[in-house]
């Protein structure tokens, strides 16, 4: 004899109507490791990472990595797709465990590689994202304000002199002397003496603070080699320096040629250039004979005044 049952025949409509839904993700725990010295699988393309599961420590799989994380060692959550390819996924990093350091931001992980996006590498192949480069985006021999003192930060620069490679390690600067009298303002300009690897700043001529034009900016000395970095606007009773508002980029990285070589101007009529015993060129008036020509030593060297 059968018995007709209602709970059971609940539990089997209630079955039949879960095997239309797609089975549960379950994301489980996961560290990015290094196969043969490298945590991507090339194979599958540059956005599979090597990943060991949390509990299958013995085994490494390649997950799609939808983060920039790449790190070995890295932390992260992972998940296996229910249905075909059933591939694992890293989601996210695990920041249960994560340590942030200055090589590692949390706030850099959510988004997949992404590179191409944002270069061009020709007019006609720009990417759908593109990223274009501004004076203010660089940092060689930027000066910037910090808002809450009159101190301002050059930052480091390389660059060539007569040949040698040269390095300004940036530097930090008060300005506070700087600031006019009752009544004026004045504009002062920083620049890098390329001659004595020194950052040097210049004063200019002060004028009435309630005047409606600008200050005057100064300009470098002649008869060095410098690269202006920055113009700074101060007022009197001036207690802080804003980047945007007070400070003015002057850098020109497009001046079209090295000012190492550029030629120096003659002073007087007749002279020609010459290299002096320390190699740099120099404007000279060469000894003439009583025949016209030019003399020179018993070294065969140009003699002059």
């Amino acid at each position: 004899m059968t018995y007709y049952s209602d709970t059971r025949e609940i539990h089997k409509l209630r079955a039949n109507r879960e095997t239309a839904f797609e089975q549960n993700r379950i994301i489980v725990p996961g560290v990015i490791v290094s196969i043969g010295g490298s945590t991507t699988f090339d194979a599958l393309g540059p956005n599979f990472t090597w990943t060991r599961i949390w509990g299958a420590e013995e085994s490494a799989v390649p997950a799609y990595n939808t983060t920039t994380l790449t790190a070995a060692g890295t932390p992260v959550l992972v998940a296996r797709n229910p249905k075909g390819p059933y591939r694992w996924t890293i989601i996210s990093p695990n920041d249960s465990y994560l340590v942030v350091t200055s090589s590692n931001q949390i706030s850099q992980y959510a988004v997949g590689i992404h590179g191409p996006n944002h270069q061009i590498p020709t007019e006609a192949t720009i990417g759908s994202d593109p990223v274009y480069v501004t004076n203010p985006m660089l940092l060689m021999l930027k000066t910037e304000g910090d808002g809450a003192t009159l101190t301002v930060t050059t930052q480091p620069y390389i660059y060539v002199k007569n040949g040698v490679r040269r390095y300004f390690s940036g530097a930090n600067t008060d300005l506070t002397s700087y600031v006019p009298g009752a009544g004026l303002k004045r504009k002062v300009l920083l620049y890098l003496n390329k001659d004595t690897n020194v950052l040097v700043v210049l004063s200019g001529t002060t004028i009435a603070s309630g005047s409606p034009l600008p200050a005057p900016a100064p300009v470098t000395p002649s008869g060095i080699t410098a690269r202006e970095s920055a113009l700074v606007a101060l007022t009197n009773g001036q207690t802080t320096i804003t980047t945007a508002t007070d400070i003015e980029d002057c850098r020109d990285f497009l001046d079209g040629f090295d000012d190492d070589m550029a030629l120096s101007t003659p002073t007087a009529e007749g002279q020609v250039l010459v290299a002096n015993d320390a190699l740099l060129p120099e404007w000279v008036t060469p000894v003439i004979d009583e025949n016209g020509y030019w003399m020179t030593g018993d070294d065969d060297q140009l003699v002059w005044e």
